[in-house]
């Protein structure tokens, strides 16, 4: 993360890891996460105080725009859209989606899934007055940003701030293919079978297994929803 020294200077090169989990369903390519975390000194020096995006987010929000997503903070390279910017507790709250229709987009989204990619960083300029060093330790606290960008990068830096989730549909083109899924998600052999087999009215059956099994099944169902 780096600030802007010229606005038509969109390169900063400090970025934050990303942690990926993929969740099935939902729209392909999209992207959640965090842009910056609260508190945490980068590998530049700078700390960023909750409040600092406030400001700049307002504007944004009153213009109808966004922060760009770019790759490698490359203007001439979006990859996709940033459609939700807040501040939380944590930091920079993000949520997106990459434009599965460019060659880079696709490129990205196959990166960002095989982890290959483990980068996002901000492109910004300082509001005046927006910035504190300590003399003492040289650390910039940063209080005021005009956010332009955030994008998705290959080295990290501020190690607090992560991509938090990918979209990506689950294709199953054979009955074994769902019967392995649902045994790797833990359900048992037996119960796989049933679902496989006649839906999850298969394992309603009216025989002693029938308690085992629908106690099975609702662990299942507890493990998809912290999924």
């Amino acid at each position: 993360m780096r600030d802007l020294q010229h606005k038509e200077n969109l390169s900063p090169i400090v970025s934050a890891p990303v942690e990926l989990r993929f969740a099935p369903g939902g729209t392909e390519g999209e992207v959640t996460g965090y842009g910056s975390a609260f508190g945490v000194q980068d590998m530049h020096g700078d700390v960023v105080q909750s409040g600092a995006f406030a400001a700049s987010l307002a504007r944004h929000k009153a213009g109808g725009t966004m922060p760009a997503m770019l790759w490698q903070h490359d203007p001439a390279e979006p990859v996709g859209v940033w459609q939700s910017a807040v501040e939380d507790a944590r930091g920079l709250k993000l949520s997106g989606r990459l434009n599965l229709d460019t060659v880079r987009g696709r490129e990205a989204y196959s990166l960002l899934k095989q982890q290959a990619l483990n980068g996002l960083s901000i492109g910004f300029t300082v509001e005046q007055g927006g910035a504190e060093v300590d003399r003492r330790t040289g650390v910039r606290t940063l209080t005021a940003i005009d956010l332009w960008e955030v994008s998705l990068v290959t080295f990290p830096s501020n190690r607090s701030a992560r991509v938090t989730g990918v979209k990506s549909p689950v294709h199953l083109e054979s009955r074994e293919q769902l019967e392995t899924l649902l045994r790797d998600a833990g359900l048992a052999k037996a119960a796989a079978r049933a679902v496989t087999a006649g839906g999850w009215a298969g394992l309603v059956k009216p025989d002693a297994a029938a308690t085992e099994l629908l106690a099975e099944i609702r662990a299942f169902n507890s493990k998809i929803r912290n999924m």
